[in-house]
């Protein structure tokens, strides 16, 4: 007869449930606890998954690895120690395997907003913009706690955004109050593209919980789209002092600052950003509109052998004129974006910049061109960008030095 294993005593249960109580508020005494656990039962993996937990919210992320990495193999559908070593190996600097770890969690356990946002922050910081935004959108859908509201959050999520309209509309017929349901609607109207709709409805979020981030940042981003400068600036700020690290709230802070012609503290703010996210693609091309808003084009454009840029014509295409190796290089890039995967796209860019700061022409340069590439694949489709580039007016780049542009041709 099969001996079965002991159940684990009711002490060491406590005493477990105590230290994971306390992890969010206490990882200090948390991690007490753990070791406590562990010394009465050293392969009990919930005291294991804990004592990692505290460590790296202690600011120790080395020695958290060392405890999850093995027990995340041990336990692959563990969904909490896939998401622990996420945000570990986040913390160490590792952003693709805290993507595989995030991942991994996720497709234990889908609805799981704090997972979403996490993924969502470590594919924005490897430039991964549209599926950053999706995780974010995953993230806002998951969000959404309480059951009357998860069918129009639902909708949002798959762009049923008159159906969402129509059910969060009938809910507040008879929960005027609810700033989730406000706030839910608030978004779906901006994604129909009706700020103006949507702007009351973040102010009135947040009349019900001046707490509510989420809310005063839907808030500012509408503002701005309108052009109220102070008002957006003093809703970015409110967040920014409550979160400064964050660089959703710099991005919008920068653009804000702009907006009222304070381009030294917006610039200043993109090249922060860009020191802690180079491979951010809106950032590039935010950053390289706020140079050239303050004539500091030769900077966003010009590379150390003196590149400049001529006036552009109407259209999408950039065209490295008398280079042509660097164009097929850059066609291939294009069709990378549109057809292939994350990491063949990866290569695909730095081979890009590689080759046009081998010309002269400057890594900020090339960063900036693949920001509009991005941008414009992302908005209109890859296959129609294409099209788009081979047929539509060029903005031309004349490279000084030995090789000149022809001037005179196409």
């Amino acid at each position: 007869m099969a001996v079965m294993a002991e159940a684990p005593s009711r002490s060491l249960t406590a005493l477990i449930e105590q230290a994971s109580a306390l992890l969010a508020t206490d990882p200090a005494e948390a991690e007490r606890l753990a070791r406590e656990a562990l010394a009465a039962s050293p392969s009990d993996p919930r005291a294991r998954l804990i004592l990692g937990s505290a460590r790296r919210r202690r600011g120790d992320p080395a020695a958290a690895r060392t405890l999850l990495a093995p027990l995340a193999k041990a336990y692959p559908q563990a969904a909490n120690t896939q998401y622990e070593l996420g945000l570990t190996l986040a913390a160490l600097g590792d952003p693709a395997a805290a993507i595989a770890a995030l991942r991994a969690a996720l497709s234990i356990r889908r609805d799981w907003a704090e997972a979403w946002r996490a993924l969502g922050d470590q594919l924005f910081a490897v430039g991964e913009t549209q599926a950053a935004e999706t995780a974010f959108a995953e993230h806002a859908r998951a969000a959404v706690q309480d059951p009357a509201l998860r069918p129009a959050a639902e909708a949002v999520f798959q762009g049923r955004l008159a159906e969402a309209e129509q059910r969060l509309r009938a809910h507040l017929r008879t929960r005027p109050t609810d700033a989730d349901a406000l706030h839910l609607l608030a978004r779906t109207l901006v994604r129909l593209n009706r700020p103006v709709d949507a702007e009351p409805l973040f102010a009135r979020c947040l009349e019900l919980d001046p707490d509510f981030d989420a809310a005063r940042f839907g808030y500012a981003e509408v503002l701005f789209r309108q052009q109220k400068a102070s008002q957006a600036l003093a809703e970015t700020q409110a967040l920014a002092a409550r979160d400064p690290g964050h660089p959703a709230y710099r991005n919008l802070l920068a653009a804000c600052l702009g907006l009222i012609g304070d381009q030294a503290r917006s610039i200043a703010l993109y090249e922060g950003l860009l020191a802690e996210f180079p491979r951010q693609p809106r950032i590039w091309l935010n950053y390289g509109h706020a140079l050239r808003t303050i004539r500091r084009g030769e900077e966003a454009a010009d590379g150390p052998e003196g590149m400049s840029i001529v006036q552009p014509d109407p259209g999408l295409a950039w065209e490295l004129r008398q280079q042509p190796f660097v164009e097929r290089d850059r066609a291939r890039l294009i069709a990378d974006q549109a057809e292939a995967g994350g990491e063949q796209v990866a290569v695909g860019r730095m081979a890009w910049v590689a080759r046009c700061k081998g010309l002269g022409l400057g890594e900020r340069l090339a960063r900036l061109l693949l920001a509009e590439q991005d941008l414009r694949i992302a908005e209109a489709g890859g296959v129609e960008v294409r099209i788009q580039l081979q047929a539509a007016g060029e903005k031309r780049l004349r490279i000084d030095g030995a090789v000149q542009a022809d001037e005179g041709s196409g």
